[in-house]
C-alpha cells in the first residue's frame, strides 16, 4: 500500500535543528519546500535564513510518520511540534504554536508592501459587502475587548502623514456628497445619544484642539436649511438648572477675558450686519414668567449696588471721624 501523506521534518544536519510539517502528497511538498528554499522566497524566514547560511547540502527531508487517515494529519503534526519542541528557537524553525494555524506567523515587510500595493484601489463589489454586512449583524464586541482596545489606543498620537491619509481617504470615499456617508438619512437612537453624552463628560479639549476648531470654523456660516432645523430643535426646549449654570459660566468667562478690550472695527461692522433686517424680536413679548425673572433679577442688582454704597459710605465716615 502507498502511503502519500504523513508528518514530515526538515532536518539541518549541522545544528540538529527541526522544521515539521504535514502534507497529504510528501513528495509534492518536499519539492515546493526546497524550491521556495533555492528561490529565497520561502514563507519562514528562520528556516530560509538557515538554508541561506549553511547552503542546500546542510538539509535533509525526513519523514516522521506516515498516517493514512488524513483528518488525523493535524493532531499528529501538533504531537510531533510540541515533542521536538520545534516553536523553541534553540532546537527549532517552527513559527506557529498551533499545527495548521498562523498564530504567531509574520509577514515580512516586503511582503507586507507587495499585499498593501495588491490592495490599492480594489473595491468590494455589492456582492461582497452584503456578505460583509451580514457577517457583522449581531456580532457584539465584549467589554473585554472594548477595554484592550481603549488601553491600545491611549496615549497614541497619529503622525501628520497619517491624519492626512485618513482625510485624503474620506474625501475619495465620499466625494464631497452627504448622501454617501453611513449616517446619511439615519438617526442615533435615545440609547447612543446617551451613551455618546456619558462618553463626552469631563472631557475637555486642548488649547491645540481648540485653536485648529476655531480656524476651521472661522467664516462657515449655516445653510437655511440647517438654520430651520436648529431652531425647530430649540423650539419649546426647556433647559436643565445645570445646562443653564453652564451657559451661564462660559459667557461670563468669555466676557472677562474680553474685558477692558475694545471691539475692533471689523468686529462692529459683523455685529452690524448681523442685527441689520433682524426682526425676531418683533412683535414678541414676554411671558409672565420672564417678567417676574427680570424684575427679581434687576432687585437684587439694586440690593446689591446699593449695599455696597452704604457700606463704603459707612467706611468714610469711619476715617473722617476717627
Amino acid at each position: 500500500m502507498n502511503i502519500n501523506s504523513g508528518i514530515y521534518c526538515i532536518l539541518n544536519l549541522l545544528n540538529g535543528k527541526y522544521y515539521v510539517g504535514s502534507a497529504t502528497n510528501l513528495k509534492h511538498r518536499k519539492v515546493c519546500h526546497f524550491s521556495d528554499l533555492k528561490l529565497d522566497k520561502h514563507d519562514n524566514r528562520h528556516l530560509q535564513n538557515s538554508y541561506n547560511k549553511y547552503g542546500h547540502d546542510a538539509f535533509s527531508f525526513e519523514v516522521i510518520e506516515y498516517i493514512v487517515d488524513v483528518d488525523l494529519l493535524i493532531s499528529r503534526e501538533q504531537h510531533w511540534i510540541d515533542f521536538l519542541d520545534v516553536c523553541n528557537t534553540e532546537y527549532g524553525y517552527n513559527l506557529q504554536q498551533i499545527a495548521g494555524s498562523q498564530l504567531g506567523f509574520k509577514h515580512s515587510k516586503k511582503t507586507r508592501n507587495l499585499i498593501s500595493r495588491v490592495q490599492i484601489g480594489r473595491k468590494a463589489s455589492a456582492e461582497t459587502k452584503e456578505k460583509m454586512s451580514k457577517a457583522q449583524k449581531g456580532h457584539i464586541v465584549t467589554q473585554a475587548t472594548r477595554q484592550k482596545i481603549s488601553e491600545g489606543n491611549k496615549g497614541k498620537v497619529r503622525s501628520q502623514k497619517t491624519r492626512q491619509r485618513i482625510t485624503d481617504a474620506n474625501i475619495r470615499r465620499f466625494a464631497g456628497k452627504t448622501e454617501n456617508h453611513p449616517m446619511y438619512g439615519k438617526h442615533h437612537t435615545a440609547e447612543a445619544k446617551e451613551k455618546i453624552r456619558q462618553g463626552h463628560l469631563g472631557r475637555k479639549q486642548s488649547e491645540e484642539t481648540k485653536r485648529k476648531r476655531s480656524i476651521v470654523l472661522t467664516g462657515r456660516k449655516h445653510i437655511l436649511e440647517t438654520k430651520r432645523k436648529i431652531g425647530l430643535a430649540n423650539k419649546n426646549r426647556v433647559w436643565s438648572e445645570e445646562e443653564i449654570a453652564a451657559v451661564t459660566k462660559r459667557l461670563i468667562e468669555a466676557n472677562h477675558n474680553r474685558k477692558g478690550q475694545p471691539l475692533s472695527e471689523q468686529h462692529r461692522q459683523n455685529i452690524s450686519k448681523g442685527l441689520k433686517g433682524n426682526q425676531n424680536g418683533l412683535g414678541k413679548k414676554h411671558s409672565i414668567e420672564t417678567k417676574i425673572k427680570i424684575s427679581r433679577i434687576k432687585k437684587e442688582k439694586f440690593a446689591a449696588k446699593q449695599k455696597e454704597y452704604y457700606r463704603e459710605r459707612d467706611a468714610l465716615q469711619l476715617t473722617l471721624f476717627a
